[in-house]
């Protein structure tokens, strides 16, 4: 499997904050006084976490409403400005996959939406496995492909700024992307692992589904919420999965070029590459400039790679993504 195109779409650049611009927002014009008297750093975020600025549909200053841009304006938005360049790809695609958890259309597959908005008459699917959702599609349109021909477009996009209370609205951002994959005569996925560790279910997630009705009081049951020793589970996921993952490979830490994750935050990352003694080709500077888009940063990382990198064919990618539930993926991708 190849990548024929990749897109990627965001809101207006209005919607574009930096730490210091939240710190205004939430401790007012005189935030640098704030921060001095309690002794706190003003780049906290960005040593901490890795975050540095990011798009926001909603900050902590408004509240939700219709008119916000969603999760499936951003597909539409991505996918557009793909087909656009070469309006021939259309009439070859044979199957579309949504992914996000922030759909305004709980009981509406954004797959089928964008079919009918993008004019396509093929298969279509939505998928929701948190964080590691990326993974998951890859796999579900390389054995597509493998029967079928044409290409699948896969529609991956996240609005999390409309579930992120004060407490996490550092760590978030919104974008979408738009990837088109065509097949190829070769195996390009040599060795994958797809993994859910069930007991940890409980620890995150909303109490309420987006959108919020008209009227309804705004309460923490509509914002992400997570149990203590989240992080900490997390972080030991993050050291464990992947290392084991590699070893069971037969691979050497040596023949990967790329590490390819979700995007969760800079301890994660570093985490996993330290667990695995990676030496990369290519550094991702995704976390700074969006922050934690959820399982958009998986493929916002590999729209940066693709564009910026100088990966040539047989270049191995280590492709990981962890998410609630818990689900684990992870994948070697020959590319």
């Amino acid at each position: 499997m190849k990548i024929i195109d990749i897109e990627i779409a965001t809101p207006p650049k209005e919607n574009y904050f930096h730490n210091y611009d939240l710190h205004e927002m939430i401790h007012g014009n005189d935030w640098e006084k704030v921060f001095i008297k309690k002794n706190w750093s003003k780049d906290y975020p960005l040593e901490s976490n890795g975050f540095e600025s990011r798009f926001l549909t909603k900050t902590p200053i408004i509240s939700n409403d219709d008119t916000m841009i969603t999760s499936f304006d951003l597909m539409m938005k991505s996918s557009k400005k793909l087909l656009k360049r070469d309006p021939k790809l259309k009439k070859n695609i044979s199957l579309v996959l949504s992914i996000t958890t922030t759909s305004h259309k709980y009981t509406t597959s954004l797959a089928s939406l964008a079919c009918g908005q993008l004019n396509l008459s093929c298969a279509s699917l939505e998928m929701k496995a948190g964080c590691a959702s990326g993974l998951y599609a890859l796999e579900l349109a390389r054995t597509h492909l493998e029967t079928n021909n044409g290409y699948v477009l896969i529609l991956s996009a996240e609005t999390l700024s409309k579930i992120a209370n004060r407490k996490f609205i550092y760590s978030v951002g919104d974008a979408g992307v738009a990837i088109l994959l065509g097949k190829t005569k070769r195996n390009s996925f040599l060795k994958k692992k797809f993994e859910t560790r069930g007991k940890f279910a409980s620890q995150m997630g909303i109490k309420q589904n987006l959108p919020i009705p008209d009227g309804r009081v705004i309460t923490d049951d509509f914002e992400f919420q997570s149990s203590d020793g989240l992080d900490s589970n997390f972080l030991q996921a993050w050291k464990e999965f992947p290392k084991n993952f590699l070893k069971e490979s037969k691979l050497n830490s040596s023949e990967i070029q790329f590490f390819i994750s979700n995007q969760p935050n800079k301890r994660f990352i570093d985490a996993a590459i330290h667990s695995c003694e990676l030496n990369l080709k290519f550094q991702s500077s995704v976390l700074k400039k969006f922050s934690n888009c959820g399982q958009t940063g998986f493929f916002l990382t590999l729209a940066e790679m693709y564009k910026e990198s100088n990966w040539k064919s047989g270049d191995l990618a280590f492709l990981c993504g962890i998410g609630g539930g818990m689900n684990l993926a992870s994948i070697i991708w020959s590319l």
